[in-house]
């Protein structure tokens, strides 16, 4: 089922009044559609198509609207009448088609509806007419006042306007003005259905400017006559109507009053309600402007503020990269001493390394030279005891041949015998210092052996503490050095006073090994040392 927007009438969805208005227009055209062929355009739901299709020959009817095209074909499908859907500006017939044209309340829905006027004369056969209607603008403005503008409706006309544009497409043209009128109907009772009343109309000068809708009737020909046409819907009753609808009024001007009295109720409520509001936001705007004007003096501080904070941030960003380049490059700077002083550690690490080496592989040496050295002295030691008993032997046997050789020499050989025992107990005597120096200076050689070898070990220990404790410095500072100048200045401080007392260690070790080869020297350059060298015996020294 089609609903009624206000664009087309839908059969039993509209108001009496709207309907009787639109079929009244088919009913006036009906009287020229006996047996002819007939177009109506815009035929809406078909119901004025069906009206003229009761005494044409044929019609057609076509629509925009596929939907209403439908709803039409279903309620009126007569023998005679065909619906299609087309549009009014490209019609799908041929010219001189049709005798009969409608076209009602169309053309102010159509914006070219010249395009309408030029499809219509050229589908108008010889002798044929078009019967067309529109709303008259200005009364249709005063009556939609309320309810505004028709929304369907594109171009509306004046009565000027709409005769002028008929009579530049069709060389006759009549124009009729349909009207709402007042009257009195008298009926027959026994033939209720009587259709040709006598009609009288007082006559008046008609204003176009009042009409409520104009319909003209156009043709190429000249036409004849122009009778008037009154139609009177089978429930009109106007007085009864009229009556009936100044009681509703009645009703509904009371319960307006009602309405109205209980709105002035209201109103009353809400214009004392609205003074406290007014007053209550007075003092609302009062306490906003002091807010207000508290709030920009507090945004303009804290935009002061902020810029100051910004200029400081800035500053002091500023200040934090240049203090952090200076750093970065003090840090660069003093990992690149740290690495020079490491390199130089390392060097001088590996310095003593190879002199503690050396001085193992000197010691080990001088041990095995030492024991040769004592190995030979024993030797010599034993060959000296073996030619001492020998020359105690052969003295012996020239003390017995002086004895047996000569008497006169027994003085002499006493005295000699006597210097020769001196000089014996003196060798011997010196020999047994010999022996006590010999055993004394091995004894002294020893010890010298076990502090060098202890001497070196020490070092060697004391070099890899201080090697160890060196490198966690050297880790400690730089740690310490990605955290603050100061710890950097520190950690450089304690690792110089690390190198000063290393330098001072090693110059107490140059200064015991100086001190130990002044040792060695003096014991070479001793007169007991010369005395042993001279009649070989004690070590040989001069290999140190």
């Amino acid at each position: 089922m089609l609903e009624f927007t206000g664009e087309r009438v839908v059969p039993g969805q509209v108001e009496p009044d709207l309907w009787n208005e639109h079929l009244a227009r088919y009913l006036f055209a009906a009287r020229l559609a006996g047996r002819k062929r007939v177009l109506d355009m815009g035929c809406g739901t078909g119901y004025g198509a069906a009206e003229l299709a009761r005494l044409a020959a044929s019609v057609a009817a076509f629509d925009l609207f596929p939907q209403a095209v439908a709803l039409a074909r279903s309620a009126y499908p007569l023998p005679n009448l065909h619906f299609l859907a087309a549009s009014a500006a490209a019609i799908p017939f041929p010219d001189a088609s049709f005798q009969l044209i409608t076209c009602f309340e169309v053309i102010e829905h159509i914006a070219d509806w010249q395009s309408l006027l030029k499809e219509a004369q050229r589908l108008l056969a010889r002798g044929g007419q078009f019967i067309v209607s529109t709303p008259n603008k200005l009364y249709y403005a005063e009556s939609r006042e309320q309810i505004g503008p028709n929304p369907f409706h594109v171009h509306e006309f004046e009565y000027e306007e709409f005769r002028e544009a008929l009579t530049a497409v069709f060389p006759s043209v009549t124009l009729y003005l349909q009207n709402h009128v007042g009257g009195l109907s008298f009926q027959p009772v026994a033939a209720p259905n009587a259709q040709s009343p006598d009609l009288h109309l007082e006559s008046s000068q008609s204003d176009p400017r009042q009409a409520h809708f104009f319909v003209a009737v156009c043709a190429v020909a000249r036409q004849t006559g122009a009778p008037a046409f009154l139609h009177i819907p089978s429930t009109s009753n106007v007085l009864r109507e009229r009556e009936g609808h100044v009681h509703k009024l009645q009703d509904e001007i009371r319960l307006k009053d009602t309405w109205l009295k209980q709105h002035q109720e209201d109103l009353s409520k809400l214009l004392a309600a609205h003074t406290a509001q007014g007053q209550e936001l007075e003092q609302a705007q009062s306490w906003a402007q002091t807010e207000h004007e508290q709030f920009e003096a507090a945004r303009r501080e804290l935009l002061a503020t902020v810029q100051a904070c910004d200029e400081r941030l800035a500053e002091s960003e500023r200040a934090a990269n240049d203090v952090l380049d200076r750093r970065t490059k003090e840090l660069e700077a003093a990992q690149k001493w740290a690495q020079s002083e490491h390199e130089q550690f390392e060097a001088a690490r590996g310095e003593l390394l190879a002199t503690g080496q050396a001085y193992e592989e000197r010691l080990a040496a001088n041990e095995r030279a030492a024991n040769e050295i004592l190995d030979r002295r024993t030797e010599e030691l034993e060959s000296a005891q073996a030619w001492a008993q020998s020359e105690h032997e052969q003295f012996e046997a020239s003390r017995r041949e002086l004895l047996a050789t000569a008497q006169a020499y027994e003085d002499r050989l006493a005295a000699n015998e006597s210097a020769a025992a001196d000089l014996l107990n003196q060798r011997a005597r010196e020999l047994e210092k010999a022996v006590k120096w010999a055993q004394s200076e091995h004894e002294q050689f020893e010890a010298l052996g076990r502090e060098l070898l202890a001497t070196s070990e020490r070092y060697e220990a004391l070099l890899e503490t201080k090697t160890r404790r060196h490198q966690e410095d050297l880790s400690e500072l730089n740690r310490r050095l990605d955290e603050t100048k100061d710890q950097h200045q520190a950690g450089i401080g304690r690792l110089n006073a690390i190198l000063e007392q290393t330098e001072s260690e090693r110059q107490a070790a140059r200064e015991e090994i100086n001190r130990l080869r002044s040792i060695l020297s003096a014991v070479q350059q001793s007169r007991w040392v010369k005395l042993g060298r001279s009649i070989k015996i004690g070590p040989d020294l001069d290999s140190f």
